[in-house]
């Protein structure tokens, strides 16, 4: 069973704003800067919360979602989104689009990163990817068991996380891999984002 954390958009959004220690919204203005000024169309994959969404819609830019999480799915759809109940590693392809966004749900693919970077990739020339390099759930402990069950997507708890060491390894191995250069937009303590271009 998926945790609470993604059945109820407001616990979600709660346990953001502990994490970004009150200016979560800082971080999507920051993704959403990294757009660029001709874009027409964003797919955002395991999107949980609709604020690029709702960046998309003020600027009429389409923008369609995927996620696991039927609750964030029905919100969104609720509110007009074009939103998707999806496995995103079930899909044949993604469609075509101008930029692809992926925003701290790298993770949940350990296994799968060759097929997540070549299903954005092959949908778009850009993905915009924000993954944490600093993680509770990394922790031994109460602190980090509770954090890796309130992390659960559907597939039990989840001990894997990046280090700012194996996710630059893994960024450049697939820089290599699908010829894309590598644009670093934030290299913090807690997060790295970063742009894959692909010639």
């Amino acid at each position: 069973m998926k945790s609470l954390l993604y059945q109820n958009i407001w616990l979600y959004r709660a346990l953001m704003q502990c994490l970004y220690l009150g200016r979560a919204s800082n971080r999507y203005t920051r993704i959403t800067a990294l757009l660029p000024p001709d874009v027409h169309s964003v797919i955002e994959l395991c999107f949980g919360d609709t604020a690029v969404a709702q960046f998309c819609r003020d600027r009429e830019i389409q923008w369609t979602g995927y996620d696991l999480s039927e609750n964030f799915v029905g919100r969104a759809q609720a509110l007009g989104y074009d939103a998707h109940v999806a496995d995103i590693l079930k899909l044949e392809c993604l469609p075509k689009c101008d930029v692809v966004i992926m925003l701290g749900s790298l993770y949940h693919f350990p296994e799968s990163l060759d097929l997540i970077f070549n299903k954005a990739l092959d949908s778009s020339p850009r993905l915009i990817l924000s993954e944490a390099i600093s993680n509770l759930a990394s922790k031994n402990g109460l602190i980090g068991s509770l954090a890796r069950v309130m992390t659960d997507a559907g597939n039990g708890p989840e001990s894997f996380r990046f280090s700012r060491e194996s996710l630059m390894a893994i960024l450049n191995e697939q820089a290599k891999r699908l010829g894309c250069e590598i644009q670093f937009s934030s290299n913090g303590d807690r997060e790295m984002i970063v742009v894959l271009l692909r010639a």
